[in-house]
């Protein structure tokens, strides 16, 4: 279920990826970061939505995730500003550009599944670049849970 209860506006793939790829072309980008790779990806990557993104775009490729975000001109709420990714187990670093200052605002690293990542209101466009640093060695299985015996 998306944040309070809505989904921004999804833009036509052909054109948030031209944007993705043109606010790149104008920094230096994180290592592995190759936006001619990235492909339209399924919206319910995201689960959830910062509630001032209206219009976004989401793509992917092997390891990385790009999400173009645009914001409401005059949103009543710019906090908290969570975006939630369906992704595989695994690290992840989170670079957020802001567009318009053509300079990155933000970078975490988190550990996904799913993955959770605040992103910063900048009152523009941001780009949010998300990345698989360190995937788990073994899959850990989920704790046994001790179960006490009937009583007689």
């Amino acid at each position: 279920m998306p944040i309070h209860g809505r989904q921004p506006k999804p833009m036509p793939p052909d054109q948030a990826l031209a944007s993705a790829r043109a606010a790149l072309a104008m920094v230096d980008t994180p290592p592995g970061c190759d936006a001619d790779s990235l492909r339209a990806a399924l919206p319910s990557v995201v689960s959830h939505w910062p509630a001032w993104v209206v219009r976004a775009g989401v793509f992917a490729m092997r390891g990385a995730y790009c999400i173009w975000c645009e914001p409401h001109p005059a949103p009543q709420e710019t906090f908290p500003s969570q975006l939630i990714l369906n992704v595989p187990a695994g690290r992840y670093v989170v670079d957020v550009l802001d567009v318009s200052r053509r300079a990155w605002a933000f970078r975490e690293s988190v550990t996904g599944a799913p993955l959770v990542t605040g992103l910063p209101y900048t009152a523009g466009t941001v780009l949010v670049w998300i990345r698989l640093v360190e995937q788990p060695a073994v899959p850990v299985p989920p704790p046994a849970i001790a179960i006490a015996p009937p009583a007689s």
